[in-house]
């Protein structure tokens, strides 16, 4: 798989007020300019007081920490927190090339990785006309067994999908966040010419 150099590109202005997730930084919107706005988003969220620099601190160093650039194939971040004081959720997401489908077929499987079973692999029922596949795989990463969850999203673009994938050690954090990924999966499109 590769990246989608240029043209065509991501639509990253979902509307996801309805969603308890925030974009990360984006070219358009780097860490320096994203993070005062996500942190203030974030105190709002949680409902503290403005006044409370322990839990502003905190957060300032958690969301500095999502949002560092990232020039792999997934570069872009999707966050799902819900209560300061739990870990948040993060999901990474990119575009990349629509050749090259078995390659595709192998991260819906896990391939990169070692899966203590096959994954299971759904169609998602949306309201756009994306088709969502998602596949939920079970691996051991260091000491702990692991879950994820890998979207192949496939927006109608001629020249590009997109995937998405989120994991943690937490399988009911999981869970409770698929609904919201899949809401998102539904709604990002992909726009401008074939590469």
């Amino acid at each position: 798989m590769s990246s989608v150099p240029g043209a065509p590109g991501l639509r990253l202005d979902a509307d996801l007020t309805d969603l308890p997730l925030v974009i990360g930084p984006t070219e358009h919107r780097p860490l320096d300019r994203w993070l005062g706005d996500a942190v203030e988003l974030m105190m709002q969220t949680f409902e503290v007081e403005p006044a409370d620099l322990q839990v502003r601190n905190y957060l300032t160093r958690m969301l500095e920490r999502i949002g560092r650039p990232d020039d792999g194939l997934l570069p872009y971040r999707l966050i799902r927190w819900l209560d300061f004081r739990d870990l948040p959720l993060v999901a990474s997401f990119g575009m990349v090339d629509r050749a090259g489908a078995e390659e595709l077929e192998a991260y819906l499987e896990f391939a990169d990785s070692a899966p203590v079973e096959k994954p299971i692999v759904e169609v998602v029922d949306g309201r756009s006309q994306n088709v969502v596949r998602r596949a939920l795989g079970y691996g051991q990463h260091a000491e702990a067994l692991g879950v994820e969850v890998r979207y192949l999203i496939d927006t109608g673009h001629p020249g590009a999908v997109v995937l998405l994938e989120a994991g943690t050690r937490e399988p009911g954090a999981l869970v409770a966040a698929t609904e919201d990924l899949d809401a998102f999966a539904d709604r990002v499109t992909v726009e401008g010419a074939a590469g």
